[in-house]
C-alpha cells in the first residue's frame, strides 16, 4: 500500500514548492520532512474541499467508481 506521506518524501523541494503555492500554505521552516509533514496534514485535514476545488469532475467520478 502507498502511503501519501511516502510519496510526497520522494518528490522534489521544487515539486513541493508548487504544491505550497497551490494551496498557499505559510510554512516557518525550509526542512524537507516538515514541508511534507505540513502539506500531508493540510491534505488529511481538507480532502473534502481539495476534491471539490482541485479535481475535475471526470476525476472525481472515476473515484467514486473505484471507492
Amino acid at each position: 500500500m502507498i502511503n501519501a506521506r511516502d510519496v510526497f518524501l520522494k518528490m522534489k523541494i521544487c515539486e513541493l514548492n508548487n504544491i505550497i503555492k497551490i494551496f498557499e500554505l505559510k510554512l516557518g521552516c525550509r526542512k524537507k520532512e516538515n514541508i511534507v509533514d505540513i502539506i500531508y496534514e493540510y491534505m488529511k485535514s481538507n480532502m473534502n474541499h481539495i476534491l471539490l476545488e482541485f479535481i475535475i469532475y471526470d476525476e472525481l467520478d472515476l473515484l467514486r467508481e473505484i471507492c
